[in-house]
């Protein structure tokens, strides 16, 4: 049987900090640039219990938490000690799959055969390591599949260990609400629940199928083997330097005007750019998702003039692609994705918008939509379509 381990590294970011500053013990820290426009990259537990969380904007979570400490990020430590804990998992396995900077899956199936120690040894001492060489807590799944061993690692945090297999799913994962299902989304589960299907032990339910593939399509399948804890995929341990980077977010109720979604895209823009910069990568393609329903939804990309991981410089794209495409439907979801990266080391020339010639005395509160206008016009660059819509909303 196989034996994977999901390893979670607990706030991350904010543990990082903490392991660097240790007066932050005990404080409820929030990791991000510290203005209106940033969004929180990671929350500590303590600013959790107030709300906060990834993904939120920052001005928001300074209302739910008076007291919140905001603290600016350090990739390059973030970096570092990402690879120290990679390091440590592979020293157990070759078998190992990153899924972000600061989780991975882990096959031990070999080491369990050849030692014939029980997995939660393994987990328990790779923990403890772990937390000895980074100072950094992490939470483990165990399980004979990825899905499993996903869901499981989410079930005790910080430092907690749990077995998840099919034989204990009906009394540890069906009783949880269906939103806590991996892969299930904030606006799928409400609906899900107003079909009756509450739980993840419904989604296994076999009557409950067509309503599940009304709800969710070609994926009510696999999320139904999935509720009942069966999954194929292998840990893939091939290189897995970065192909893209990207950032969705689905929306409890639709975005209806432009404003809505350039407001959204901001905030998506400054959460890409956050994982950019931990991951060390910059991109010049960028694409943005608009998803109408279910089944419909439109991509559309565009090579940019600069390699970046400014936010600024992605949300100036972004927009321009968004009012060069949206028709005037009810958006359910958003999303910003940037391919063809490469390490931001190996770029020479990394120029913002506002590095031309005639804006280098721009003033701090120059709109970057505008400024990427001008660097096209400049190029000559064929986007009419786009500055047409810009120019007339600013002369509107």
């Amino acid at each position: 049987m196989r034996v994977i381990f999901h390893i979670d590294m607990n706030a991350f970011f904010a543990n990082c900090e903490i392991a660097m500053h240790p007066q932050l013990k005990g404080k409820p820290l929030a990791i991000s640039h510290d203005s209106r426009r940033s969004v929180v990259s990671t929350a500590s537990y303590e600013a959790r219990a107030f709300g906060v969380h990834s993904a939120m904007p920052l001005y928001m979570a300074k209302k739910a938490c008076p007291d919140l400490v905001v603290v600016e990020p350090h990739f390059d430590v973030y970096r570092k000690i990402s690879h120290q804990f990679m390091d440590i998992v592979r020293s157990y396995s070759p078998i190992v799959e990153p899924a972000s900077i600061d989780e991975c899956y882990c096959d031990i199936s070999h080491m369990i055969e050849t030692t014939r120690e029980q997995p939660y040894d393994v987990a328990w001492r790779m923990q403890q390591e772990i937390y000895a060489k980074t100072k950094i807590p992490c939470s483990i799944g165990i399980s004979p599949n990825k899905f499993l061993a996903k869901m499981a690692s989410d079930m005790k945090k910080p430092m907690g260990i749990t077995i998840l297999t099919r034989s204990n799913i009906r009394e540890k994962m069906w009783p949880m609400p269906v939103g806590e299902m991996f892969g299930i989304g904030k606006k799928t589960a409400p609906r899900l629940e107003e079909a009756g299907i509450t739980t993840i032990g419904d989604v296994a339910k076999e009557e409950n199928y067509q309503t599940l593939k009304v709800l969710l399509g070609k994926s009510a399948y696999i999320f139904q083997q999935y509720a009942r804890g069966r999954d194929n995929a292998k840990v893939d341990a091939s290189d897995h330097d970065a192909k893209s980077i990207s950032v969705s977010n689905t929306y409890e109720y639709d975005l209806t005007t432009m404003d809505d979604i350039e407001l959204n895209l901001r905030a998506l823009a400054e959460d890409v750019s956050v994982r950019m910069q931990a991951s060390g990568v910059v991109s010049n393609h960028i694409s943005v998702t608009m998803k109408y329903s279910i089944e419909e939804s439109a991509v559309r990309s565009m090579t940019m003039t600069n390699y970046t991981q400014n936010a600024d410089d992605i949300v100036a794209y972004a927009i321009l692609i968004a009012q060069d495409h949206y028709d005037n439907r009810p958006v359910r979801l958003l999303g910003i994705g940037l391919d063809h990266l490469v390490p931001a080391g190996k770029v020479q020339t990394q120029m913002s918008f506002y590095d031309h010639d005639d804006q280098s005395d721009r003033k701090e509160d120059l709109d970057p939509t505008k400024t990427l206008l001008h660097a096209f016009k400049s190029e000559g660059l064929p986007l009419m379509r786009a500055a047409d819509l810009l120019k007339q909303k600013e002369e509107a």
